[in-house]
Formats: C-alpha cells, structure tokens, sequence
C-alpha cells in the first residue's frame, strides 16, 4: 500500500509545473538542513525523501534512469525517484529512502546467520541487476546512455562500442590492468559502488541498496 502511494504521488505531483516544484524543492532543503543538519551530497527532508542538488547541469544525469531500470525490472528494495528536475540553474534529483543502518555500522552486531542471509540476500539482488536489459546503443555506458562515470576511472569514461575496446582503455592505466581483460565476458548493468555505505540492514535483514549514481552497463568482472 505503501508503495502504490508513493507511485500515486509521484504521478500527480510531475503534473505540477516545473518551478512550482522547484520552489517546494527549495523549502523542503531549508527545513531538512534545519531538522536533519546539512549533509551532502543528499540532503535528508521531511516526508522520508533525500533530495541532491546541483548548481547548473553538472549533477550525473545517470541516476534517475538507474533507478528507473531498477524499479520496472527488479524488486531489489532500492530509493524511488520521485524527480528528475532540471531548470536553467540548478538539477534536483528527488527520491525516497529505505529504512535502515549502514552495513559499515551494523556489520558487528549480525549474527553469522545473518550474514550468511545478507549474503544470500545480496546474490538475488545482483543477479536480478544482471537481467536489466541495455536500452542503449552502446555496449558498455552509463543507464542513460552516457559515459561511464567510476571513482576508478577518474573522468567519465566511454561511451564504448564493444569490451574490446574498453579493454583498450583499461589497460592504457597500469593500476586497472589484468589478465582477465584478455577474456571476453558478458556485459551487464553494475551498481559498480557496492560498499558497506550504500548497503542498509534492519532487524538483520538486508532493507536497502543506494546510491545509484555509478550504474553502468559494465564487463562482468
């Protein structure tokens, strides 16, 4: 019921216009750094939401079609997009938030059955990451169709036609190169950020994949 709400809201509130959203955006910032204390890059609000914000079109555009792909092809517990909102100055990206700890803080408390759960837990959740197929016309590229923005690729990298010639591209960087870039994998859709940080856990149970902003369809090593 929850989740039929929040798809409801989400269809009349994108029929509001642009700037009447973008001021309510503005307000719900002002209070959650009130409430919440400033953080970044997401900012908590009232309403269970997270909003980022970005001066200019700087901010990844590659988020909001990543959790799109997510939510039309997987049941992975991950944030909804609310908006995608990009005006002449700023670009917003609104989602909600699934409850829960870091994996980072909560790692000590879980039981060894609950690890062995979170394991089973997170293998469902990969493998149905594997079966979102690429809307795109490049092979390797981000959800939107865009380079490939990773921590350890530095810029954004791509696009790229085939894993040949992203291979091409990896092993110009002595620090990435491997023997596995002489095989020929399949290509999938990656979290490709899949740390402690972005894994929430309640009661024991894995209750949230975030932070979607590195999703690529990427070589599968």
């Amino acid at each position: 019921m929850i989740n039929y709400a929040i798809l409801t809201f989400r269809l009349v509130w994108l029929c509001f216009p642009r700037r009447a959203r973008e001021l309510r955006y503005q307000l719900l910032l002002k209070a959650g750094a009130k409430m919440y204390r400033k953080t970044l890059p997401y900012q908590r609000v009232p309403f269970r939401l997270y909003i980022k914000r970005s001066l200019g079109r700087v901010l990844p555009c590659n988020e909001g079609p990543a959790l799109r792909l997510v939510e039309q092809y997987t049941d992975v517990p991950a944030p909804t997009l609310i908006d995608s909102l990009k005006t002449n100055n700023r670009t917003y990206l609104v989602v909600t938030h699934p409850p829960g700890e870091t994996l980072g803080n909560t790692m000590p408390r879980l039981t060894y059955a609950e690890r062995s759960q979170l394991s089973t837990d997170l293998r469902a959740c990969i493998s149905q990451f594997r079966k979102i197929p690429n809307p795109n016309n490049a092979s390797i590229c981000s959800a939107d169709g865009g380079p490939a923005f990773d921590y350890r690729l530095g810029d954004p990298a791509g696009l790229f036609d085939s894993e040949q010639a992203f291979n091409k591209h990896i092993i110009s960087q002595s620090r990435l190169r491997s023997e596995i870039h002489d095989h020929h994998p399949e290509i999938f859709f990656s979290h490709a950020d899949l740390n402690p940080a972005n894994i929430l856990i309640e009661r024991g149970r894995l209750s949230g994949i975030v932070d979607f902003r590195c999703v690529k369809f990427y070589p599968e090593y």
